[in-house]
């Protein structure tokens, strides 16, 4: 937390431009509501089985019900209905913002940052939803294209927006760069540490498990957004 706010107060010293660029899934947004709502449109009619499952709050997925003692046709069934389902613009209505998540970006606007969203959302099957997701919760958003959708959903998110990201150094040289994003696998894509007007950070909130966060990364808690949208206004 510290360390962000000790890279944006050089920046505004300098009077250099800053960009920031944040995921959206579990990073802005909790997504338990959302893989709740299709859990239980999935099991609406499999009165055989014990249909009364609710998930953890920031619990990813619906992995946990699928090691349960049921057959494995079933949790098959069950996990491309979710994959099917999850990745679709139909759901997004119930995602929640975190606490503070959106002021803490609007904190940014707030200190004239450049706010751009880069998700592994695809542009066929979300971009629409996801934009009126962000227009609905009020988040900082000037002009459409500043949401960044993936162009194909079988790209792997990491290489995506790593691509992504370099472009935005070469494009914006002297900026102060900051990357928020919850998922390790991508954020390995993203480091980036050679670069000295860039830093990403680990959003420390629920993530797919692929691969655990390096302790050496950034890391700010989704608890602490309400302090630092403050902290960030004080500046």
């Amino acid at each position: 937390m510290e360390r962000l706010i000790s890279r944006l107060d050089k920046a505004l010293n300098q009077q250099k431009s800053i960009t920031v660029i944040f995921d959206i899934d579990s990073t802005i947004f909790d997504v338990t509501p959302r893989n709740q709502e299709i859990l239980n449109l999935f099991l609406h009619n499999k009165k055989d089985l014990d249909a009364g499952h609710k998930l953890k709050p920031l619990e990813w997925g619906i992995e946990r019900f699928l090691n349960k003692d049921w057959p494995e046709e079933f949790k098959k069934e069950a996990k491309n209905f979710w994959k099917r389902h999850f990745f679709s613009g139909t759901f997004l209505n119930s995602d929640r913002p975190y606490p503070g998540a959106i002021e803490f970006v609007k904190a940014f606007k707030k200190i004239d940052a450049e706010v751009l969203y880069l998700t592994g959302r695809d542009t066929a099957r979300m971009r629409e939803g996801s934009l009126k997701q962000l227009k609905y919760w009020d988040l900082p958003l000037e002009q459409d294209h500043l949401l960044f959708t993936k162009p194909n959903k079988g790209m792997p998110d990491g290489p995506y927006k790593a691509f992504f990201i370099d472009n935005i150094l070469n494009e914006r040289p002297n900026n102060e760069v900051l990357f928020f994003d919850n998922e390790p696998v991508v954020l390995d894509h993203c480091m980036f540490e050679e670069k000295e007007n860039y830093e990403a950070f680990f959003i420390d909130s629920t993530h797919s498990n692929r691969m655990s966060p390096k302790k050496i990364w950034p890391t700010i808690s989704a608890k602490d957004y309400p302090n630092l949208a403050n902290s960030i206004l004080n500046l």
